[in-house]
């Protein structure tokens, strides 16, 4: 993580400092609110300069506001909120990398491992699960009991997800973000507990077994959940703004790298026999107790301590929650707050991160905040909310999820050996690493609309060769194709739609646009991996074709709909959804007058 994070700032331990700039910069609107969706990345506050105001600045309330206000009203306030300040420049020629930042991202990364050691841990060792708690799949029957039943088992897991990712985001909202992830600690170690026992549950029982089983991925999922809504948020609020793209890497990086050793090392050969693979689940335990003696160190979200100053029901509270915010910034920049001890015209840039923080909160409150209701008829935000939904179910019906979690079982029943199987899982998964980190180079470069089009392109491609490698029984093509239909997900179907819903969606439309969007991914999840084993036991060699058919629509759809984000500021990535937006509504007025005169007439 150290390495990471030295990665992202490219310069450690060197001194913050301010100089006097000509120019006049504009903040980014680059913070995370409450229930951003998991997975997202902060490209669009990288390019921007801070913008900080000296202690002299007026502070203009908006008190007597009531209700939700336009663009115009909103960017009136703000300009009176900073009044007449002098803009500066923040310098930053490194960003100390604290033992506190270290901790505060290795204990929220250990949540990640556990999530993506959950995901993919029973991917390799299936046949002994199955053999173990009674269950005998036919690949040759559409309707066979036993394939259904598995088909649930592994589903459960998104099934968990749902409620925990609700639950656990509503807790860091309430309690705060350390509470949630030590919370999901511990239901991650419950979970893998209960899995693991159902091994010896399946010898006096198979029902209790398959219960067992199916009951530790549900609560395995629930804490998985917590993790996708929670962690990300909190990467984004204790990094400096230097680090807020590598971590945001990290968090896919470290999922990747979790589910690549799960499925090494569960392997029949290694953890994946049928004395081993319990251990593959009850390993979770000791790493989660190890997340929670971590979590007692790691320190609060600072953007969640000064959000609960400004709702404060007295003086004294929340000049508590503010003092410590600042404590807590104190410690992850590693700066000392010269400017608060008394010394006039010092500027510190943790004060000065407070108060962009305080701005942005107030601009959030004078926006209003969207109920999902509402996010689906406005106007302004029903496109992007479209667009990102539609990512979101394309990523899973690519049949992605499949490759993971089936592949062995599936590439086994249409010829492959056992060992052509084990050599396709392990070259997939390290694909999908490589994959991962070229992306990461690749995302500012090439685009995000050019990224996504290209993976989804490419995806459909390998599913073609795919079939036609199975249909002439070719071995070797069947790897090759596999392989690369997961390195070409990884490149952008699996970042962007995470991404962009973050950069398309109007702020105060995040927290409901957010939520909606975890449920839909979430719940294709579970529809995609509930359906994978009969439909494959239907269709034989064909078995991915209609992902293929999705992924045409849904390239089809894309090449229409989406636009190029790469290098614009979230305003500007407004402005333009909203000028589309317009002619949009423009166009359905006059077809609908259209109509009316005709009907009329």
């Amino acid at each position: 993580v150290r390495g990471v994070l030295i990665l992202g700032s490219m310069s450690v331990n060197k001194p913050w400092h301010t100089q006097p700039s000509s120019k006049s910069h504009t903040p980014p609107r680059g913070s995370m609110s409450d229930s951003q969706p998991p997975h997202h990345s902060d490209h669009s506050v990288a390019s921007s300069t801070s913008s900080v105001r000296t202690t002299e600045t007026p502070v203009v309330g908006v008190s007597g506001v009531s209700g939700r206000l336009t663009d115009a009203q909103v960017r009136e306030i703000v300009e009176q909120k900073r009044g007449v300040c002098h803009e500066v420049e923040l310098v930053e020629p490194g960003t100390p990398i604290t033992q506190e930042l270290v901790v505060a991202a290795v204990t929220g990364l250990l949540s990640v491992f556990l999530f993506g050691w959950n995901n993919g841990n029973v991917n390799s060792p299936s046949a002994n699960i199955q053999a173990d708690i009674g269950l005998s799949l036919d690949d040759s029957n559409v309707w066979d009991p036993d394939t259904w039943i598995w088909s649930v088992i592994v589903s459960s897991f998104s099934i968990g997800a749902l409620p925990g990712a609700l639950y656990l985001n509503g807790v860091s909202k309430s309690s705060g973000r350390k509470r949630a992830i030590t919370l999901g600690a511990w239901v991650y170690a419950v979970g893998g507990l209960v899995e693991a026992a159902s091994k010896y549950v399946g010898k006096s029982s198979s029902t209790g077994a398959l219960l067992t089983l199916g009951f530790g991925r549900f609560i395995s999922g629930v804490a998985a959940g917590g993790t996708t809504a929670v962690v990300p948020v909190y990467l984004g609020e204790i990094a400096p703004v230097k680090l807020r793209g590598a971590l945001g890497t990290a968090f896919q990086l470290v999922c990747v790298i979790a589910m690549t050793i799960v499925q090494i090392i569960g392997l029949p050969s290694i953890f994946g026999s049928s004395h081993g693979w319990p251990w593959l689940f009850a390993v979770v335990a000791p790493l989660s107790l190890l997340l929670v003696m971590l979590s007692s160190s790691m320190l609060e979200s600072p953007r969640w301590l000064l959000k609960q100053s400004l709702s404060a029901s007295d003086k004294a509270q929340a000049q508590a929650f503010k003092t410590e915010a600042l404590s807590t910034l104190v410690k992850l920049r590693g700066v000392a707050l010269d400017g608060l001890a008394g010394l006039p015209g010092m500027r510190n840039p943790v004060q000065e991160e407070v108060n962009e923080m305080e701005i942005q909160m107030e601009e959030e409150s004078a926006r209003g905040v969207l109920s999902i209701s509402q996010i689906f008829t406005d106007r302004r935000t029903r496109f992007p909310l479209t667009l990102s939904l539609v990512m979101m179910a394309g990523q899973q019906f690519s049949g992605i999820n499949n490759a993971f979690n089936y592949s062995t079982s599936f590439l086994k029943s249409n010829g492959l050996t056992q060992s052509s199987c084990n050599l396709v899982m392990v070259i997939m998964n390290v694909m999908n690493l490589v994959m991962t980190l070229i992306a990461t180079f690749l995302m500012d470069v090439a685009g995000r609309r050019t990224l996504i089009l290209s993976s989804a392109g490419g995806m459909l491609l390998t599913i073609v060769v795919l079939t036609f490698a199975l249909k002439a029984s070719i071995t070797a093509l069947c790897i090759v194709a596999v392989v690369a239909f997961v390195g070409v997900f990884g490149i952008g179907m699996g970042p962007i739609p995470w991404l962009l819903s973050a950069e398309i969606l109007p702020q105060e439309a995040m927290s409901a646009g957010g939520s909606t969007a975890t449920v839909v991914n979430w719940s294709s999840n579970f529809f995609v991996a509930m359906t994978f084993g009969p439909l494959s036991n239907a269709l034989g060699n064909f078995s991915f074709v209609p992902n293929a058919v999705i992924l045409a629509v849904f390239i089809a759809y894309l090449c229409y709909n989406m636009p190029e984000t790469k290098g614009k500021t979230l305003e500007e990535i407004q402005q333009e959804l909203g000028r589309r937006a317009q002619k949009e509504s423009e166009a359905t007025e006059q077809l609908v007058g259209t109509s009316a005169t005709q009907c009329h007439a």
